[in-house]
């Protein structure tokens, strides 16, 4: 996904956020060029955001609506920050004749780029944030450990016979043990070995590879990939589960080269510009709605941009 789009969709939710806060306002009339935003004393009408999408009419593809949408938001968002510039005085800082010699879009999409580059652009990093940035952030920027070896399942075969928690810890000891001393052919012999032994549970063999770092959590087996990563080098470890005994084998640790920050800093630097500037950004957006009292007509966007509505949706989000 490229950069301009995330921010775009990011803009999409703080409008949004806002539309929901805003005070019950007078529902725009449903003429023939219905407002369908307003923001103080501008409007924008059914017919100028049409004119906006002329190309995309004939657009089939599945994100037409979204990118219908994206229109919108760079238009409100257009006029947001001109409305600021102006108010900032930005408007004189400039030659009098770029503005006045060009239509009101024009003026308007011109003083907020002036507003954009003069406030929200990237803020300044210091290499020292960069640096604790870096450390506090190792596996982004270089490929983590990679933990491989053995994990052995050890539950109830039938969840509606009886409990079978001294079989399975009885199992779950022998193949702690035999894996601890290394005594066995092969996995898949001690699996023959234990299956046959231990015919009422269920016993599954899995080989297990995971990357060091954080993992998703609410999986069955959280505890057990935390424990898994802990262990040193040929060592085994019992692990009880909310539904069953885990037997884990440490069988190695693959280790790649880290990056001295130097080597990474252009980069580091570069995240951290865009993460702080998109929150300016959008906060920036949430204040401007807020002073100069944005409003959407919903139910003259959604008939815009081709989303079937009600009638009850007339009235701007509150």
């Amino acid at each position: 996904m490229s950069r301009k789009l995330k921010q775009v969709r990011v803009v999409m939710i703080v409008l949004f956020m806002l539309f929901t806060k805003l005070v019950s306002a007078q529902i725009a009339s449903p003429d023939d060029d219905p407002v369908i935003a307003r923001i103080g004393d501008t409007v924008i009408t059914m017919s100028q955001f049409k004119n906006q999408i002329k190309h995309l009419e004939n657009v089939k593809d599945r994100l037409v609506i979204q990118r219908r949408y994206d229109v919108l938001d760079r238009m409100v968002t257009d006029i947001l920050f001109s409305k600021e510039a102006i108010e900032k005085g930005l408007d004189k800082e400039l030659a009098v004749t770029v503005i006045k010699n060009n239509p009101d879009a024009q003026q308007v999409e011109f003083l907020s780029k002036v507003y954009k580059t003069k406030y929200l652009g990237p803020p300044k990093i210091s290499d020292q944030e960069a640096a604790e940035y870096y450390q506090s952030n190792l596996n982004k920027y270089n490929v983590p450990k990679v933990y491989g070896g053995l994990m052995v399942s050890i539950s109830n075969k039938n969840i509606h016979g009886d409990d079978c928690t001294d079989k399975c810890k009885e199992a779950a000891q022998e193949i702690y043990t035999r894996l601890s001393n290394k005594d066995y052919e092969t996995f898949a012999k001690l699996n023959e070995e234990v299956t046959k032994k231990y015919p009422d549970i269920s016993v599954a063999f899995v080989p297990l590879s995971h990357w060091d770092g954080k993992f998703k959590e609410g999986t069955p087996y959280d505890k057990t990939l935390s424990e898994f990563t802990q262990l040193v080098k040929d060592q085994a470890k019992i692990v009880q589960e909310k539904d069953a005994i885990v037997v884990i084998n440490l069988l190695s640790i693959y280790e790649p080269a880290v990056y001295k920050f130097e080597e990474v800093k252009n980069r580091v630097i570069a995240d951290i510009e865009r993460f702080k500037q998109q929150q300016i950004y959008n906060d920036t957006v949430k204040e401007l709605a807020e002073k100069y009292k944005l409003q959407i007509y919903n139910m003259y966007v959604k008939q815009a941009v081709g989303v079937q509505t009600s009638k009850s949706e007339g009235k701007p989000s509150e």
